[in-house]
């Protein structure tokens, strides 16, 4: 018969941090998101209070854009040529139209 592992003790980071062993109640008390990452936008919260991450705008939605190959090849080519990527490239585009 096999022996059932046991994993009381274990040294892994990731099965620490997912069952909360060794937690530090100091390191619980930090802020959620440093001022470098939040929105330009928001204020700064009161004392004791923390961002809330849900309410931070990420790059999360998609869109499926159909274009012409030739539009398309030339996108990407302008793209790089700025050193951007082509995601990023439309991104810039579509937020300084919608500044006007």
């Amino acid at each position: 018969m096999t022996k059932k592992k046991s994993f009381i003790n274990r040294e892994d980071p990731a099965f620490n941090f997912i069952s909360g062993v060794g937690a530090d109640p100091e390191e619980s008390k930090t802020p959620l998101v440093s001022e470098s990452r939040a929105p330009e936008e928001s204020k700064t919260p009161p004392e004791g209070y923390y961002l809330n991450p849900a309410y931070i705008e990420k790059k999360t939605k998609r869109v499926q854009l159909l274009m012409k190959p030739s539009v398309h090849d030339k996108a990407r080519s302008k793209a790089s040529s700025l050193g951007m990527s082509l995601n990023d490239y439309i991104n810039t585009l579509v937020e300084k139209d919608m500044e006007v």
